[in-house]
């Protein structure tokens, strides 16, 4: 003890001891407690009032102000005796000499050796006391995890098993930056629910919470994380207050180049309500889903062919698949082929066969026998992974074009429950319903969808349902936009113009109605209004309803 420094181990039980060795005997637990609170303290100080009701918050107040004082006297009495002060006290505050004191527990590389913070010290009939103090083991057991976390990811090892062609995503504990302590508990539930939420999208890795909430230093470094944990991808939140109002930060970063994504700002105005909190959490999953399928489509595209992987093979078919051409299509249909013929029982790469196979479909109003053939697929597409929401999805599909709207609103309803996020999946549940008839439910589906997804490539599918549905609830202007809305998006598909004309037709705008359908024969020459016969509606005066207004604007 030649550095003249008292040495405190609040690692294991208490233990104090001063300059020379020798034990200082503390024999009070609040006495022990008081100490330990000043000791980890970042500048070694509290105030009174704090102490009093961590301490002695059963008590009175003024029974506790005296408890204190004698507690503090108690301490100094021992402390003190040895010459200059390390115990410090005034009006408001309490306060220890830290530059007189080695604390264990304020020593980031001090090892724990398997005991815990103030082992056998509690206080039960205080419960702010237990509360402070299972923050603080936590908050130690975190530490000494991230520093072996961080040594591993030092030391030069081989990448992260299973984990090495994936697009592996790890979210670390969001923090609160709102100044109330009592926000701990929402800050990290949202991304603890945020990785069940991610977890269910299935074409990407997560990796576990009690790995990635080993990082809870202020602005950790993706690419340290990234390293340590074998993720590509690393979420970070923050929640804040401005004025009233509370607001979640997220942003998305490559760990290998450290580069920020994406960010985003979300409202929590209403913390206590479980259905605004499952929105919030709905709507990020969607758009992080979005973000790392965007980058892996590039990523894949960039990679020499010799190079490529069936993750590769897969991420570049779906790039194809969204150009939505004939070139493209064929392109992506031999990618997909390619992952199977390497991993057959690959999930993955089975549902996004069956997808371009769908697409493919749709885009030539393709034959009954083709659409039981998409059918038995996405059924082994749901076999070979039960919980992923899209094999569901594809099966409600081809049972829509069956003309069994029924059995595709259970089939795409189950994909909606496993996985909320899936924007295309509402989606298609709103064109099922809207088959059905029931145009104010499918509304509610395709605004859904939309939310979950404002930039979805597949919106001038979306836009276009929304505005049949629209149409058949007789609000046309409303109908004029949306459908205005898919040309947009895609000028060549057909469906859209037909709802244009009749919308135009039904508000009394001939001239526009004719001019709308003259678009339509140029962009697709070969249209007939036999195309429309295609769409399953299940009561067939809807097809003709389309196919009036289509004569009313050629006559």
């Amino acid at each position: 003890m030649g550095d003249g420094k008292f040495l405190l181990d609040l690692i294991g039980p208490f233990r104090l001891r001063a300059p020379g060795g020798g034990r200082i005997n503390i024999a009070s637990r609040k006495g022990q407690a008081l100490l330990a609170m000043l000791a980890v303290a970042g500048n070694g100080e509290r105030t009174r009032s704090w102490l009093q009701g961590q301490l002695w918050g059963s008590r009175a107040p003024d029974q506790a102000q005296a408890s204190l004082r004698s507690e503090v006297s108690t301490l100094r009495t021992l402390i003190n005796s040895g010459g200059d002060a390390v115990l410090h006290a005034d009006k408001n505050r309490i306060w220890i000499d830290l530059a007189r004191m080695t604390v264990d527990a304020r020593d980031a590389d001090q090892s724990t050796g398997g005991h815990s913070f103030l082992e056998g010290l509690d206080i039960p009939e205080e419960e702010a006391f237990e509360e402070w103090l299972r923050d603080e083991r936590a908050r130690l057991k975190a530490r000494q995890d991230m520093a072996g976390v961080q040594a591993a990811a030092a030391a030069p090892t081989t990448p992260v098993a299973n984990f090495t062609a994936l697009a592996a995503l790890a979210v670390l504990p969001f923090a609160n930056l709102t100044g109330d302590p009592a926000q701990n508990f929402l800050a990290e539930g949202i991304s603890e629910d945020l990785i069940d939420r991610l977890a269910r999208l299935r074409w990407m890795p997560i990796i576990a919470r009690g790995s990635s909430f080993a990082f809870r230093e202020p602005d950790p470094d993706p690419r340290l994380v990234g390293r340590a944990l074998g993720a590509r991808y690393v979420v970070e939140g923050r929640l804040r207050r401005q004025g009233r109002d509370q607001f979640l930060s997220a942003a998305l970063a490559d760990s290998e180049s450290g580069q920020s994504l994406w960010s985003t700002k979300m409202a929590v105005r209403d913390a206590g309500s479980s259905e605004l909190l499952e929105d919030l959490l709905t709507n990020l999953t969607a758009a992080l889903g979005g973000q790392i399928d965007q980058h892996e489509q590039v990523r894949a595209l960039r990679k020499p062919q010799s190079d490529l992987n069936v993750r590769d093979l897969i991420w570049r078919g779906r790039w194809h698949a969204n150009r939505m051409t004939r070139e493209d299509a064929a392109a992506a249909r031999a990618c997909f082929d390619a992952a199977l013929a390497q991993e057959p029982k690959s999930p993955e790469a089975i549902i996004q066969s069956v997808w371009a196979h769908v697409w493919d479909i749709w885009a030539r109003r393709g034959t009954e026998a083709e659409i039981l053939e998409v059918r038995q697929r996405a059924q082994k597409a749901i076999i070979a992974d039960c919980d992923d929401a899209r094999g569901h999805m594809l099966a409600g599909i081809a049972e829509i074009w069956l003309h069994q709207p029924l059995r595709a609103e259970a089939l795409l309803r189950r994909a909606i429950d496993l996985n909320p996020s899936l924007a295309m999946a509402h989606a298609q549940l709103g064109a099922s319903l809207r088959v059905r008839d029931e145009n104010a439910a499918a509304v509610a589906s395709l605004r859904a969808a939309i939310r979950l997804s404002p930039n979805d490539h597949d919106m001038f599918f979306i836009a276009g349902e929304l505005a049949a549905s629209l149409l058949m609830l007789g609000d046309h202007d409303a109908a004029l936009v949306e459908a205005d809305h898919a040309i947009a998006r895609r000028r060549g598909y057909w469906f859209p113009y037909v709802i244009k004309v009749n919308a135009l037709v039904r508000l009394g705008r001939i001239a526009e109605a004719r001019q709308a359908l003259a678009e339509l024969h140029e962009i697709k020459a070969d249209f007939r209004p036999a195309f429309i016969r295609w769409s399953p509606f299940a009561d067939p005066k809807n097809i003709r309803f389309l196919e009036d207004g289509l004569n009313q604007a050629a006559g």
